[in-house]
């Protein structure tokens, strides 16, 4: 299990350099000239490919509960597609070792994005209360099948970005310069999260109305679809909750945006950082410089 922090990272590093009669300071002298400008480049890649998925896969799921999907129901979902998947991530690996890593790569950040898409499509469209796999039988089979396809492309471009990783690793360091790469990727995810689940929050609207469809401002209402119609000051006035404006389509929809512009660049972006040769992947290790 690869470690998730920076701090994992120079532990190891300097452990590794200590064992070799390095002082702390060449060993952190090192770490520091990882960062190339080819590191630079491959790490902007690393943070911002998942942006234009992330709202959806991450929120999609919470707003189908939030509209009363059985949590049963998408939790029986997992069952039929872990067998598929399973052979799915052999397909996915085989296509991406076998190639350059860029196609696969590429391949899959726009099927993985279509998906997303239609996810959030799908959430929008989908029955509230739906709890029955037979009753809403399609329904979950459109969620299954959606689920299935960016769990094929997620596969397929890590394990295209984990060919590159491979081949463009320094050996002086060993595992840690994959440690550094999959740690930047890692921030790709937990960044930007509290940021779109904030803006998600700050753009849902819901209002108050009563039988005449005059909004009520100063009769406040929740923020959630299954809370609206339940006891709060807009209701237990006589009045209605309307959810207004949702902010996790607004979200979803605008990041995929965000995501196409960014796979734009991607496609000149890549093939640039394939192009370069092993030594602008390098640092200079003390320890080589001291023998010569």
């Amino acid at each position: 299990v690869l470690p998730h922090s920076g701090l994992d990272y120079m532990c190891f590093f300097t452990n590794k350099y200590k064992s070799n009669q390095l002082g702390n300071t060449n060993a952190f002298a090192i770490v520091l000239q990882v960062c190339l400008p080819a590191i630079w480049g491959l790490g902007f890649l690393l943070v911002s490919y998942r942006l234009g998925v992330l709202p959806a896969e991450s929120a999609a799921g919470l707003k189908l509960l939030d509209k009363g999907v059985a949590k049963e129901s998408l939790a029986a979902l997992v069952l039929v597609q872990f067998p598929v998947e399973l052979v799915s991530a052999v397909i996915a690996g085989r296509w991406a070792s076998s190639h350059s890593p860029y196609h696969p790569f590429m391949a899959g950040y726009f099927v993985r994005l279509m998906s997303a898409v239609l996810l959030t499509g799908l959430a929008w469209r989908f029955p509230a209360g739906a709890t029955s796999l037979k009753q809403h039988s399609s329904w979950f089979a459109a969620l299954s099948a959606i689920g299935l396809v960016s769990s094929f492309s997620s596969t397929l471009m890590f394990t295209a970005l984990g060919s590159f990783f491979n081949r463009i690793s320094d050996p002086g360091m060993g595992g840690a310069y994959l440690t550094l790469l999959n740690t930047i990727a890692n921030m790709g995810v937990i960044l930007p999260k509290t940021p779109l689940f904030a803006a998600m929050d700050w753009l849902t609207h819901s209002n108050c109305r009563d039988v005449s469809g005059r909004m009520l401002a100063e009769l406040a209402c929740p923020k959630k679809l299954r809370l609206l119609a339940e006891d709060n000051a807009c209701t237990k006035a006589g009045h209605t909750c309307f959810m207004d404006l949702d902010g996790f389509y607004m979200v979803s929809y605008s990041m995929a945006g965000v995501g196409v512009l960014l796979g734009l660049y991607f496609i000149r972006l890549f093939p640039r950082l394939s192009s370069l040769p092993p030594d602008r992947w390098r640092a200079k290790h003390p320890q080589h410089e001291h023998q010569q």
